[in-house]
């Protein structure tokens, strides 16, 4: 397994395969960096650096490709690693940035008009777009405004669709109701999607964004209203983007302004063949029968040719098609805005197939390996009527249709559709206007800064240093620590030392590791620790709080407040209003609460903390007394997104602490936080757990047969799938389904 590639994204997962196996590095030759530009990050910031020093420390002459889109001080961070850099301009579509102000706008190179329909700016930049057959996205700092501007656009937006286009904005809004527990969130977005618009933000399920995001690039729905969730972690290009707020809520610091890095941040005929894991197969088919096949793919960042998996599937219509034949004898059918991997005038790149002319190369796939191959002839056909045409969405980007790579579908500037793509901030005053154009239009982005000793990431990190045998010593550690990018860029050598002392002493004092002359080693405690990826102090207090529980009522909310007072917890903002109700439930039942537990020598909670954890715990305690959704948001600010979201947080640490409470002696916990972790997971109270382990029994339908007296799996196998199907939401397909599970067992 010699000369091993790693590309870093999910640097977290990376990381904790270096704690589990050390050895693994010595296979490792390349490591490809992706979004270094995540150093100035103080989350993920010190781990991207630890990580790289860690295997410029064990690696000999390791080749370090480090990826990003935005870096004005890349020169700064070439020299760090010994490299050199390469820059590129080039976009598969060009981008044009400008300002909206009194219905103009001002691009750095010149001014356009919008024409004022509806008196409204929002409604009369999507219009602008949509008479060019474009489609928009528009970035607001809040989830309100996000669904209150979606409101406002929807009724103009609604009137430039046909009616092909409401037939399947129809069907997506029937998949949003069909999917999860139906709450005013999902209905609300359901009713804006058949006007062509949609909201996409963090408090949606996941399936309801994703289901968006396939809309979109299906060029059905035209308009979608986020909060920058969508574009720090989605590839959804569109015509035009509108950034509407340029300031962002920041925990601790306010209201605070976008940085200039954030702003800068495709189909084929049924019968084209695409080459899967089981040979060649119509798309088609693969589209209708929703195979879920890997196909075939160009890993760009490897050169490999590669499986990868398929996201999403859809299909539209087209009247045009173009046709490549290929001096090899290969043809190719698809839409003329459809990107291939193709060389022109010596430049590699994306090139649209309406682009391309005889005599331009394009590569293909033969015997395994990757060739290219000149273009005999191109012919523009002109459909007597419109055809269905489709495409897919696959991790790679890429795939082999009849062979040939091509682009899958994937912020400004549709690669497959357009041939400018537009970022258009909002001005309201002369003032903003000439402010946005200096600030953001015509500047570069900020330098990257470490955020390394600024982090609490850090205990773990430097634990972890420990536990990996990559250092013995605090000598080991300054070693490494020169080997950062917060070194070279700073030099701060004593405050790099202060730090790392402070923190060997921390680990030190709480049992994390011990010193045998001028050696360190990890403990029992601190190695479980690593493992887990906790940071020390979260275990800490999960101990700690395990012992002090011992005098007390031990319920499910005394587990759920212990979990939520670590900091490894992303607590859920306290309101104010409920002032009254959480006094009640702090008087009624302290008893139940490991309140002291946040009082340590190293860690102090504001009271403000205390409370969101104790808010936070509340919500997880009525979400697994099966409180519906609605209720939740209500009260909690909380959508069914944000719900898994902390559901998930609070998994991890149940069974982090059934992992410490095994080690060290608290057994009798055990019991309660398994029966906790399923609890959470589906929300139910206890007498649900055994019908949840049915696929397709989710809380709601669990209730549902509980309540009509199908309380165990026993119960259940006695029905008919007569019986099981009159019920409310099972229906005969669940029925069968539940029938079929059962009989399997």
């Amino acid at each position: 397994m010699k000369g091993y590639n790693i590309i870093i994204s999910t640097n977290e997962k990376i990381d904790s395969i270096i704690r589990h196996n050390p050895k693994w590095l010595q296979d490792v030759k390349v490591v490809v960096v992706d979004e270094v530009h995540l150093i100035d990050s103080l989350k993920r910031g010190p781990i991207i650096e630890l990580l790289i020093a860690k295997l410029r420390k064990k690696i000999e002459n390791p080749q370090i490709l480090c990826l990003s889109a935005t870096i004005k001080n890349v020169k700064e961070l070439a020299e760090w690693i010994n490299g050199t850099y390469i820059s590129s301009n080039w976009r598969p579509v060009e981008l044009r940035e400008g300002v909206f102000y009194d219905y103009k706008i001002y691009w750095s190179n010149g001014t356009k008009n919008v024409r004022k329909i509806k008196g409204e700016k929002y409604t009369d930049l999507c219009l602008d777009t949509l008479k060019e057959k474009g489609q928009v996205l528009v970035f607001l700092n809040t989830r309100k405004n996000a669904e209150n501007t979606a409101e406002k656009v929807k009724n103009a937006i609604s009137n430039t669709l046909t009616e092909e286009e409401k037939k399947e904005l129809k069907k997506t809004a029937r998949r949003i109701i069909s999917e999860g527990e139906q709450t005013k969130l999902s209905k609300k977005l359901a009713n804006l999607i058949m006007s062509g618009v949609a909201y996409h933000h963090a408090g949606l399920r996941h399936i309801h964004r994703a289901i968006v995001e396939e809309a979109f690039r299906s060029n059905f729905l035209k308009v979608i209203c986020a909060t920058p969730t969508l574009a720090a972690g989605v590839n959804l290009p569109a015509r035009r983007v509108i950034i509407g707020q340029i300031h962002r809520f920041s925990k601790g610091k306010g209201s605070q302004p976008i940085s200039v890095m954030e702003y800068k941040q495709m189909c084929l005929p049924y019968d084209t063949l695409i080459l899967t894991e089981e040979g060649e197969i119509e798309i088609g088919e693969i589209v209708e029968k929703r195979t879920p096949k890997k196909v075939v793919s160009l890993d760009l960042e490897t050169g490999k040719v590669t499986l990868s998996k398929i996201l999403s599937f859809f299909e539209r219509k087209t009247n045009f098609l173009v046709k490549l034949f290929l001096t090899t004898g290969l043809n190719l059918e698809l839409t003329p805005n459809h990107p291939l991997l193709a060389v022109k005038n010596g430049r590699y790149g994306w090139l649209l197939a309406k682009r391309i002319r005889r005599g331009d190369v394009v590569f293909t796939l033969d015997k395994g390996l990757m060739r290219k191959i000149k273009v005999k002839k191109v012919k523009r056909i002109n459909l007597d009527s419109p055809i269905t045409v489709f495409n897919l969405k696959t991790e790679k980007e890429t795939f082999f249709a009849e062979r040939i790579v091509l682009h899958n579908c994937g912020r400004a500037g549709r690669p497959k559709y357009d041939e400018i793509g537009e970022a258009v901030l909002i001005a309201n005053t002369e003032e903003r206007k000439e402010k946005y154009l200096k600030k953001y239009v015509n500047s570069k982005p900020e330098k990257i800064k470490s955020k390394l000793v600024d982090s609490p990431a850090l205990r773990a990190q430097i634990l972890s240093l420990i536990t990996s045998n990559l250092a013995f010593t605090p000598e080991d550690m300054r070693d490494i620590f020169k080997l950062t990018f917060y070194y070279s860029q700073t030099k701060e050598k004593k405050k790099i030392e202060r730090k790392i002392k402070e923190t060997l002493d921390f680990l030190l004092l709480n049992g994390f590791i011990k010193k045998t002359g001028d050696l360190l080693h990890a403990t029992k405690l601190g190695k479980r620790v690593s493992l887990l990826y906790l940071d020390p102090l979260t275990a800490i207090i999960l101990l700690k709080g395990m012992e002090k529980l011992e005098k007390k009522k031990v319920t499910p909310l005394s587990l759920l407040t212990l979990i939520c007072l670590t900091p490894d917890m992303e607590t859920l903002s306290y309101r104010k209003a409920f002032y009254h109700e959480m006094n009640n439930l702090l008087k009624e039942r302290e008893e139940e609460l490991p309140l002291e537990v946040y009082y340590t020598s190293t860690y102090y909670l504001l009271d403000q903390d205390w409370l969101q954890a104790i808010w936070t715990a509340n919500m997880l305690e009525k979400w697994i007394n099966e409180e519906n959704e609605d209720t939740l948001n209500f009260k909690y600010g909380v959508g069914p997104g944000d719900i898994r979201r902390v559901n998930e947080s609070a998994d991890w640490l149940l069974y982090s602490m059934q992992e410490l409470a095994k080690t060290f002696k608290h057994e009798n916990y055990i019991p309660l936080i398994e029966e906790l972790r399923q609890r959470i997971k589906y929300g139910v109270k206890k007498e649900l757990i055994e019908l949840t382990t049915i696929k397709g029994i989710g809380r709601v339908r669990a209730r549902v047969l509980y309540n009509k007296g199908y309380k165990r799996l026993e119960d259940l196998s006695k029905a008919s799938i007569n019986e099981l199907a009159k019920l409310p939401a099972i229906g005969e397909a669940l029925a069968k389904s539940i029938k079929e599970q059962l009989n399997e067992e």
